[in-house]
């Protein structure tokens, strides 16, 4: 089980530019959790046996989809981490401040956004993956981005998701 520390959880605000990775250790330090060793593009971080991946935005988030081409098995594993964040007024807490956070199998990810029609027309298809991940061998720094608006994708998708954490000042209104 992936585990959270609370309380930081309730006091970190992710708002602004990136960088933000050392609160998000915070959050998630519990004995074990550690970078990646070697550089993968897949995950970011080790916490016992898991492979952890964070995605971290208020709703849309870009993908590289190069590298979802040909998962294997131990890959479609990896335990895709969504902190969703606040964009301020229209969610009732400050901007940044986490929402919720749910994480999702990246194959089961995979699997129902290549099954959506409405996913296949922004990116997600099996051609476009197999498509940039030839580009990203000829030019292993370039990166195709495809997007997903992640709210929308884990409220369709919820019997699919794990919530880990639900902020309280959501469940106080």
């Amino acid at each position: 089980m992936i585990k959270i520390n609370i309380k930081e959880a309730q006091k970190a605000n992710l708002g602004g530019r990136g960088g933000k990775e050392f609160l998000l250790k915070k959050v998630f330090t519990i004995p074990g959790l550690k970078c990646k060793i070697q550089d993968s593009p897949l995950y970011d971080f080790v916490q016992g046996s898991r492979k952890l991946e964070f995605k971290k935005q208020a709703n849309t988030q870009w993908f590289d989809v190069g590298k979802y081409h040909n998962l294997t098995k131990e890959d479609s594993n990896i335990d895709m981490v969504f902190v969703v964040t606040s964009k301020g007024k229209s969610d009732g807490i400050p901007t940044g401040e986490i929402m919720y956070i749910a994480t999702m199998k990246l194959g089961t990810m995979i699997h129902l956004l290549l099954n959506n029609d409405k996913y296949g027309v922004l990116g997600w298809t099996k051609e476009n993956f197999a498509t940039c991940n030839e580009q990203k061998k000829k030019y292993p720094t370039q990166q195709a981005k495809v997007k997903l608006k992640v709210r929308s994708f884990l409220k369709e998708n919820t019997p699919y998701m794990k919530a880990l954490f639900v902020n309280k000042k959501l469940l106080e209104e």
